[in-house]
């Protein structure tokens, strides 16, 4: 006969080191920044103004903006160097999201009974990420905006349009 584990009680966490309190505000501003550059990434396929990509994706969340971006871009970019590259610099976009979304949609907590803080979602519990992995999770959010922005404005994706354009 197995004994089912008592359940673990918790009540709400909220960090009081400032230092992570920080790493974690620089984690979600830098997410915000792809966001945007998702958005923009759309204004270059479609030839949308700033002002028109953005009141067309307000309010779209990321999963959406990136599964928008990959139905846009074998049309408008063919399917070379430019879209494998996009399709990459997607796929990390989406595992970064999911990692900044875990942070900020999972539970906060902490145990009862222990002490220990926890980030909780549904039955299953890890620990909080400490300032060193919330500055990696933030830099490599960074490193994706700043390279999808560029190969949007001057880098393979602008080639890839600006190639297309001219063969039409």
């Amino acid at each position: 006969m197995s004994s089912t584990p008592r359940p673990v009680m918790v009540t709400f966490y909220v960090p009081d080191d400032p230092e992570l309190l920080q790493a974690l505000g620089r984690v979600t501003i830098r997410h915000g920044h792809l966001d945007y550059v998702l958005r923009m990434t759309i204004k270059t396929l479609t030839g949308m103004s700033v002002n028109e990509a953005i009141e067309d994706t307000k309010k779209t969340v990321s999963g959406r903006l990136r599964e928008r971006i990959k139905k846009l871009a074998p049309t408008k970019l063919g399917d070379g160097d430019a879209f494998e590259q996009l399709i990459e610099l997607l796929d990390r976009a989406e595992v970064a999201t999911e990692k900044r979304n875990r942070l900020v949609h999972d539970l906060w907590a902490q145990n009862v009974d222990s002490g220990d803080p926890m980030l909780r979602e549904d039955a299953s519990a890890s620990a909080i990420p400490n300032v060193a992995q919330l500055s990696e999770l933030e830099v490599e959010i960074d490193r994706i905006q700043g390279e999808l922005n560029w190969s949007r404005l001057k880098g393979t994706i602008r080639a890839a349009l600006d190639t297309r354009r001219l063969q039409s």
